[in-house]
């Protein structure tokens, strides 16, 4: 399949890039001097110490005696550093319009500011990309973009008629037949994706992808060294495809784990992104309503905050008691993997009902923690986890030399409280710093 890219998405393209370009870019060194800083590796906090960033990457974490003369000094002295943050489940743009207009090309951009004005740097779109996505893409690696950085699975698999065909989206591959199946992945690794999407998902009766042509998908993705990642819903399925070397797993079961599946996937390093918020969806917001009169979060998400607070309003006593039995069995089940050593990354799907983009991401860590997991842990898992999830520690996930300097300055550190990492007070991408606010303008 050749890539395509349209007329009304190199027009958006270029547009995105002059104003991009009138951001500092400045190619002298930047030191960042950090009150506090959490550097994603899991490794204790380090006070008072400076990182040193030349163009877009990170050089060296110092001391402050060791800043080179005529070096730019930005003082978050009295602040806290972390990684940005990655989300490796992002539906981007408006799925109804979907296609190659530049109306859909606008509202997929719409969705990378809205992550990176929250603080999230790197998303991982999974499975319901048109061919536009792959200029989008390549120009968010590169040094102005003004939006979250993408990876891509192009389009994902299923079933013929199953999840999420239901949504009234033909984009999903629907494949019946392990040869077809291994002839469209041949086809996306030539157009470029950054990995692979399948459903493996048991939804009312919809007819679940056949596990042989999941099969034939992973061995061929990896031929082509492509990570391959699955929507799960059970233990059993779950131990289906560990067996068959799946990389990555987007959803956290409804059953308890086996152990047997447990020290499978510690011993072949499967991650696993739990996407709580998924369990929770409506319990998200009526936990904490007043997030909804926060105004930075009015300002991100416009009237997207109506639109969740009239949805809220219709969730009755027992919908909210479906999701707290559902959450409870996630949050056991997390545990599960924390204790067996099963590596965690953080996964939202957002841009589903009730995912708002970037906000659930913090959401998402949140509910981490609320699980059982230390703050740290949590911060982990959303950035050098995510990063191992999606392929690219190489490059994010940790404040490193040679890493890009993709970082948030917090007011206050989330080790005391999870919920500060919303205290942004400046987001650096690729060494640029950036205001939230003015992300979205």
């Amino acid at each position: 399949m050749k890539r395509t890219v349209h007329f009304s998405l190199v027009v958006l393209l270029s547009a995105i890039f002059m104003v991009s370009c009138q951001m500092e870019d400045n190619r002298s060194v930047t030191a960042l001097k950090v009150g506090l800083l959490i550097d994603g590796t899991g490794n204790p906090p380090r006070r008072d110490v400076v990182v040193l960033i030349e163009g877009d990457s990170i050089i060296e974490v110092v001391q402050e005696e060791e800043i080179p003369a005529g070096a730019v000094v930005v003082d978050a002295s009295q602040q806290v550093v972390i990684p940005g943050l990655i989300d490796t489940h992002v539906h981007l743009g408006e799925r109804a319009i979907a296609g190659p207009s530049q109306e859909y090309a606008e509202s997929v951009y719409q969705h990378l500011k809205q992550n990176l004005a929250f603080g999230v740097t790197t998303i991982v779109s999974l499975g319901m990309d048109t061919d536009s996505i792959f200029a989008l893409r390549d120009k968010s690696w590169e040094d102005a973009f003004g939006g979250a950085r993408i990876l891509t699975t192009g389009t994902g698999f299923t079933s013929v008629g199953g999840h999420p065909t239901q949504l009234g989206t033909d984009l999903p591959n629907q494949i019946d037949d392990p040869a077809q199946a291994r002839e469209r992945v041949q086809e996306l690794a030539a157009q470029g994706v950054d990995g692979l999407k399948i459903w493996f998902a048991r939804s009312s009766n919809l007819p679940p992808i056949k596990t042989e042509v999941a099969r034939a998908i992973i061995e061929e993705g990896h031929l082509h060294n492509l990570r391959v990642f699955a929507h799960l819903n059970t233990a059993a399925d779950t131990r289906i495809l560990v067996e068959a070397k799946l990389d990555g797993i987007t959803h956290i079961a409804r059953d308890p784990y086996d152990e047997e599946t447990l020290e499978l996937m510690q011993r072949q390093g499967t991650i696993v992104a739990p996407t709580l918020v998924q369990r929770e969806k409506d319990l998200i917001f009526t936990k904490e309503k007043e997030l909804f009169e926060d105004p930075v979060v009015r300002a991100i998400l416009g009237q997207e905050v109506d639109e969740l607070k009239e949805t809220l309003a219709n969730s009755g006593p027992e919908v909210l008691d479906r999701r707290a039995q559902s959450y409870q069995q996630a949050k056991e089940n997390v545990m599960q993997l924390k204790n067996a050593g099963v590596k965690l990354a953080v996964g939202t799907d957002s841009g589903t009902n009730l995912a708002p983009m970037g906000l659930v991401t913090h959401k998402e860590i949140e509910a981490l923690v609320d699980a059982g997991l230390s703050p740290m842990e949590a911060l982990v898992a959303g950035t050098r986890g995510s990063a191992e999830w999606a392929g690219v520690s190489d490059r994010v996930g940790t404040i490193e030399a040679g890493k890009l300097a993709d970082l948030l300055i917090l007011e206050e550190s989330p080790l005391e409280n999870i919920r500060n990492t919303r205290k942004i007070v400046k987001i650096m991408l690729g060494g640029r710093i950036l205001e939230p606010l003015a992300i979205t303008q």
